[in-house]
């Protein structure tokens, strides 16, 4: 009788460390996913902080000057999720595209100093910057978000209640 309540006991102290282990490696790749996101939404408030300049240097009068505005302000919102987040940084992205498009169509704008180099902070460098980032976020949230659905990490995520980034 205490050989069966040792042994119980034994396999249940075994079960909840196994338990805790999967738990563990979870919470490990869902914070490299989450600090990836950060490092994201840091480049992306670098772009967006650039955006002032080109409108700055590049005063046209021009009604989708505005929509580029807005589409900042939107986004400086924290309470945005992050599916909506995505469709708005891919929007900004292409309206900063356009807008430096219809910039370059002006003489005066392209011999700007301040248009230029805004230029080639939001079409050179912070560009390559957020794929090198983005690049990461993915591969991090598909190892945290592959772990959820295998074996045996997904007995864990469903006694802990994991979600999928």
């Amino acid at each position: 009788m205490v050989n069966t309540i040792i042994i119980i006991t034994a396999l249940a102290m075994l079960l909840v460390l196994f338990m805790l282990t999967m738990w563990s490696v979870l919470a490990q790749e869902k914070t490299q996913a989450e600090a990836a996101w950060d490092e994201l939404d840091k480049v992306w408030v670098k772009r967006r902080d650039t955006v002032p300049y080109l409108l700055e240097s590049a005063r046209i009068d021009d009604g989708r000057w505005k929509a580029l505005k807005d589409k900042r302000t939107q986004l400086m919102s924290n309470q945005i999720e992050r599916r909506q987040r995505l469709d708005l940084e891919e929007q900004l992205g292409n309206a900063i595209e356009a807008m430096i498009a219809v910039a370059r169509e002006h003489e005066e704008v392209r011999h700007s100093t301040g248009f230029l180099e805004a230029e080639k902070d939001l079409r050179k460098d912070i560009p390559v910057e957020i794929d090198e980032v983005w690049r990461k976020f993915k591969a991090s949230a598909e190892d945290y978000n592959d772990k959820l659905v295998k074996f045996p990490y997904i007995i864990a995520a469903k006694v802990f209640r994991l979600q999928i980034i």
